[in-house]
């Protein structure tokens, strides 16, 4: 009977061990996974960011590879989104192309998916001799009132001179 309780005994441990390894490995891979995603979303938004106030063709490509990154890694309403901006901007509907509110979407769900808690205050982006800002013409650093959202606008080839 003793060697029985000690035999089961051992089971039970090999068992535990197993399935404690198993939960820990699924737990490490979803991890990992979290943190690529939120290292992809992360270098996305900076990518928009650029883009929203500088025109050139390295900001360009950036949003380009910002919409493809969101769309893949994005959540379902991120990639939606991106999406409708990516379809615009091909479009030449430059207007309707308002990546702040993009980029308004993806810090909020940045900062909810990194426990950063809600930040209250509007985005605002520094622009410092670049000669945009982001409300008015030599402004740097104001918030942009409500309803006036900036919009990509494609570059246009210069005519050969």
């Amino acid at each position: 009977m003793g060697a029985i309780t000690y035999l089961l005994r051992g089971v039970l441990a090999v068992l535990a061990t197993i399935v404690g390894r198993i939960l820990g490995t699924r737990g490490d891979i979803d991890n990992k996974r979290r943190e690529l995603r939120v290292h992809v979303l992360v270098e996305a938004w900076r990518n928009v960011e650029r883009a929203v106030n500088r025109p050139g063709a390295e900001e360009t490509r950036g949003l380009e590879q910002a919409l493809a990154d969101i769309q893949l890694f994005g959540t379902p309403s991120q990639a939606e989104h991106a999406a409708r901006v990516a379809r615009a901007i091909n479009g030449g509907e430059a207007e309707a192309a308002c990546l702040e509110e993009l980029l308004e979407a993806l810090r909020l769900d940045l900062r909810k998916e990194m426990r950063l808690g809600r930040a209250e205050s509007r985005l605002v982006c520094l622009r410092t001799g670049h000669g945009q800002s982001t409300s008015r013409p030599g402004a740097r650093g104001v918030e942009r009132p409500a309803g006036r959202a900036r919009t990509f606008r494609p570059l246009r080839p210069r005519a050969a001179a």
